[in-house]
């Protein structure tokens, strides 16, 4: 069997920049958003403020990959062998360990804040009528259930938390 080869399509200062322009675009559409709500005298819904939440969960989560993108790609040159082991990689691999396991959850609380958000947006367009409301409480019980999942499964994919941290040690459950 051929060793899988790997490629860099887009280079480390590329992905830095459209991170950036993620992050304004983000900053952009939420400031536009509000503006609007505050011209519209509505401020402050609960949906802002989740989107609010999304946003600072986006940009977090956003930099911290700003953070890693140079150690990810020196760690994949070494790993495809176009690099020879540097001194630093096991500091960069632990490095890439801490910033990863929170950045998972800050990917599920920003995906499942937007989709409480326009939950919550939904609610007030069928507010009068009842047989959607229950309907609407169902899809927020299954949608709160599912979001519990993924923050469970983040703690419980591993073997322990510690191995997430250890350079090496990190495996998933066997299926067998």
């Amino acid at each position: 069997m051929s060793e899988a080869t790997y490629d860099n399509f887009i280079s480390a200062q590329h992905l830095k920049d459209l991170s950036y322009c993620m992050i304004t675009l983000a900053t952009c559409l939420t400031a536009v958003r509000l503006a609007i709500r505050a011209w519209k005298r509505r401020f402050w819904l609960v949906e802002d403020i989740a989107v609010c939440l999304a946003w600072v969960c986006f940009t977090a989560m956003t930099i911290g990959y700003i953070c890693v993108t140079n150690a990810v790609y020196r760690i994949a040159d070494v790993a495809n062998k176009k690099k020879p082991p540097y001194p630093e990689v096991k500091e960069d691999s632990l490095f890439l360990l801490k910033i990863f396991f929170p950045n998972t959850l800050l990917l599920w609380t920003t995906l499942w804040l937007v989709k409480f958000a326009l939950l919550l947006q939904c609610r007030r367009l069928i507010d009068r009528r009842p047989n959607h409301i229950v309907v609407w409480w169902i899809i927020v019980a299954l949608t709160s259930l599912f979001y519990i999942g993924c923050v469970v499964t983040e703690f419980t994919s591993c073997r322990s938390l510690r191995a997430w941290f250890t350079v090496g040690k990190l495996h998933v459950y066997d299926t067998h």
